[in-house]
């Protein structure tokens, strides 16, 4: 019992160690948080909101693919510009899946996690976007 009470308590330790090596993603920023700056820069982007999520989810048959469109703000030498982005672009709905300011190109890649039908209703999960900036 005491060696079954043992290996359970290190298989855990184990289990919750972190890799304090591996670095973050900067592309991917959180709902209501903020990227790491831009390597030699100051400019950072933050994902405000979700402002529509209608993509075709996963186990479900739907006649057009659906659109995920979000608010962010994008910060740089000490301004703030706030615009939305989407994805897939659909012309005439207010916003595009990549834009270009001050010379920075500004792409909105990804939203996480995915809509899914096939799995129970999880706990919801945060959404992450993925957004490229580059200079």
């Amino acid at each position: 019992m005491v060696f079954f009470a043992t290996a359970t308590l290190l298989i855990a330790i184990t289990a919750c160690t972190k890799n304090k090596t591996e670095a973050a993603d900067p592309s991917k920023v959180t709902l209501s948080n903020c990227s790491k700056a831009a390597v030699n820069t100051s400019a950072y982007i933050c994902f405000d909101s979700v402002v529509s999520e209608s993509r075709c989810p996963i186990g479900v048959v739907c006649i057009w693919a659906g659109y995920v469109m979000i608010k962010t703000s994008f910060h740089e030498n000490g301004n703030t510009h706030s615009f939305r982005m989407m994805i897939p672009y659909i012309k005439g709905l207010g916003a595009a899946n990549d834009t270009a300011i001050n010379g920075y190109r500004i792409v909105f890649k990804d939203l996480t996690p995915y809509p899914d039908m096939t799995k129970p209703v999880p706990v919801p999960a945060i959404p992450t976007a993925t957004i490229e900036i580059t200079h």
